[in-house]
């Protein structure tokens, strides 16, 4: 099993190279939240503070941009930094995905089917080759996951644990948003439980609170409001331009990423087929909320395929009721974004949980087909679904380095 596994993560490695190779020409100016992380990291670690274009943006979060100046400290290319951090990210999440699929219950042969199911999903190789913080943001989802559901099924939490849960909670809300209310989900799930150290567990809400205090602070200082950030769920939720310290920039056009950055991308994943990004109701809510229902729906159907949301949907089906509940309620974050926008790379961050279902779904199927064929068969017959599953949802990656380097 090692060296499937072994095998299984250095294709997934040279899918990544191959695809950064391909784009190594590309304009990240035009590429808005990576050039802007880039330098953002850049400004902050020599000294001069979250700026962009000589002014203060607290539009991003944090978290992402600290960890490119770190790197940057050290090959001094701000953009490579983040490309960098990205592929360590990915890797780190193969990993993590092969054990968080064996905590599931599920046999070896079926944690490295999630392992390369997961890795050849165009969206999120995408965002791990381009600098986004989506894939650090996906590696500590799935971290955090993991220890909640260890702890779970220890029925008992070590301060080591409690600490570990606490510093993962904080450092998803440093690197996006909503990593506060996935925090809040995973403490509830260990807080209905049947824990012995209940005490130890209720200190993990304040360890995260005097963790994330630093920048409320910041903000505070800088914007003038105790808003978590230019993308929080409560700017969200209101309407984006609602959110005063961003009305500023708007009005005044200090910053280049209003003026000129959130126009370049008019139709960016055409190769996917999902049109433009920017083309849904501005002001009814209802209106919204149902076109982006709609275009989640479409996302899933163009990454998955026929086969692979049939997949989905028995696995969904045959699964365990307290993992359904438990993985469902980790998608709560992302309803959010029915009331702004739905992007492929926002969605690819829960693409690790829709996984896990499909693992399900094919455990399941075999186990069905095999009361009326011979055992080897099923295999066969199960190991092209995920052949022709994962060809399918990598189909734009092999496109772009088709196109590119052939």
């Amino acid at each position: 099993m090692k060296t499937q596994i072994t095998i299984a993560i250095s294709i997934c490695l040279l899918i990544s190279l191959l695809l950064i190779l391909a784009r190594q020409n590309t304009d990240y100016s035009r590429m808005n939240d990576p050039h802007e992380y880039a330098h953002l990291g850049k400004s902050l670690w020599i000294g001069d503070g979250l700026r962009y274009n000589n002014v203060p943006d607290v539009v991003l979060s944090p978290g992402f941009p600290i960890v490119i100046g770190a790197v940057n400290k050290i090959i001094d290319n701000p953009e490579w930094s983040g490309k960098i951090i990205c592929m360590v990210s990915f890797l780190f999440s193969v990993l993590l995905m092969y054990n968080i699929s064996l905590s599931f219950l599920f046999e070896k042969k079926y944690a490295i089917v999630s392992v390369l199911l997961f890795a050849t999903n165009s969206n999120y190789l995408i965002n791990a080759t381009n600098g986004y913080s989506e894939s650090l943001f996906t590696l500590a989802f799935i971290a955090i996951a993991f220890i909640t559901l260890n702890i779970r099924r220890q029925n008992g939490l070590s301060l080591l644990q409690a600490v570990i849960f606490s510093a993962l909670w904080a450092i998803l809300y440093y690197i996006r948003a909503e990593g506060l209310i996935i925090g809040i989900i995973l403490f509830f799930w260990l807080a209905i439980g049947t824990l012995h150290n209940k005490i130890l567990l209720w200190l993990t809400p304040v360890v995260c609170a005097i963790l994330i205090l630093p920048y409320l602070f910041f903000l505070r200082s800088y914007s003038g409001h105790w808003q978590l950030s230019g993308k929080t769920y409560l700017n969200l939720v209101m309407g984006e331009l609602n959110s005063p310290y961003q009305k500023v920039k708007q009005d005044e056009n200090t910053d280049e990423r209003y003026s000129i950055t959130h126009q370049t991308h008019v139709n960016p994943a055409k190769s996917l087929g999902f049109g433009k990004y920017w083309d849904q109701p501005e002001n009814d809510i209802a209106q919204r909320i149902t076109f982006n229902l709609i275009k989640w729906g479409k996302i899933y159907w163009l990454t998955y395929s026929v086969v692979g949301i049939a997949v989905w949907f028995w696995g969904f089906y045959k699964f365990n009721k307290t993992n359904i509940l438990f993985l469902l309620s980790l998608f709560l974050p992302a309803g959010v974004y029915l009331m702004f926008f739905i992007l492929p790379r926002t969605i690819a961050i829960y693409h690790w949980i829709g996984i896990i279902f499909m693992i399900s779904g094919l455990k399941n199927m075999k186990l069905y087909f095999e009361s009326y064929f011979q055992q080897k068969n099923v295999d066969n017959l199960m190991w092209v679904s995920v052949f022709l599953i994962s060809l399918y949802q990598s189909r734009s990656v092999i496109k772009i380095i088709y196109s590119q380097l052939i």
